[in-house]
């Protein structure tokens, strides 16, 4: 019997009631515009690669990815001006409040969903360089690309 190797990000698996298995090509969806976020589930996604600014990001957890974008933003005022969390000026660490004493800001945590929001609204409004691709729970796969004015 010869082995063969697929690529599961390529293909879904797909069982079939006679124990077979389908192949069926994964979709990707590209997303450049904020409002086409809403269009997805990111519930018990996972992130599959994160480049910020064409830096390989290694911990790929939304807060992960956000509080690196944040300390490249480096400033407070700009965060709180852009953003949709709740997010004290005070330090702040109850209720799910987490306290940066770089920015002088505790942000309140948020489910996956609200995240990769609030990550494509902050790296649009301070033209940061964005590639991220999610695989979903249904195992679709969704890349988002953020393009500095540079580029």
């Amino acid at each position: 019997m010869k082995t063969i190797t697929i690529d599961d990000i390529e293909y879904k698996i797909c069982p079939q009631p006679d124990g077979k298995l389908l192949l069926k090509p994964t979709e990707i969806f590209n997303i450049i515009r904020l409002e086409d976020i809403n269009k997805f589930d990111f519930s018990n996604s996972t992130i599959l690669f994160c480049e910020v600014e064409k830096r390989c990001l290694i911990k790929n957890r939304y807060k992960s990815v956000l509080n690196y974008i944040y300390e490249l933003i480096d400033d407070g005022v700009k965060i709180i001006k852009n953003s949709i969390l709740n997010i004290k000026t005070t330090k702040r660490n109850d209720s799910g409040f987490t306290y940066n004493e770089k920015l002088g800001i505790s942000v309140q945590g948020v489910d996956s969903n609200k995240c990769i929001y609030e990550i494509m609204k902050q790296c649009i409004y301070n033209d940061i360089k964005l590639d991220i691709k999610i695989e979903l729970a249904n195992r679709d796969v969704v890349s988002i690309n953020i393009y500095t004015l540079g580029d």
